[in-house]
């Protein structure tokens, strides 16, 4: 029951969609989302909250804007451009895993080999630079 004293209620979507001037659809989720944002304002997380989250975000995946847009113009939805621009974030994630795969015990050839198995890294081979 919602409390009547709250005059408003705005609806928070946990993926959000947006094109892009080349016509191309992109989702991403969203970090105004109250259980996000408040994952995100979290120092530390458990791993509980972190699945919850996951299975929040994977039941609401949009599976049916997905579709419908990709049966109008499918197009709009071919992956992302040739973007070969490293980020900090994806250069401090990659990094992270390789010495996770190290310390598990995984060869250097063995761990860089899995991490370009893997989206986004497959799309990066530059990385490789940073493995050392």
């Amino acid at each position: 029951m919602l409390d009547d004293s709250i005059s408003s209620f705005s609806f928070q979507s946990v993926w959000k969609a947006r094109q892009a001037r080349d016509g191309a659809r992109y989702y991403y989720i969203n970090p105004d989302h109250p259980i996000i944002k408040k994952l995100l304002t979290k120092d530390l997380i458990t791993n509980k909250e972190f699945q919850k989250a996951i299975e929040v975000i994977g039941d609401t995946t949009p599976v049916e804007s997905i579709i419908q847009y990709q049966s109008e113009d499918p197009e709009s939805h071919e992956m992302r451009g040739n973007n070969t621009e490293l980020d900090s974030g994806t250069i401090e994630l990659a990094k992270l895993m390789y010495q996770s795969l190290l310390d598990s015990g995984k060869s250097k050839e063995i761990a860089i080999k899995q991490i370009f198995n893997i989206e986004p890294f497959n799309n990066y081979t530059q990385l490789i630079e940073y493995f050392k």
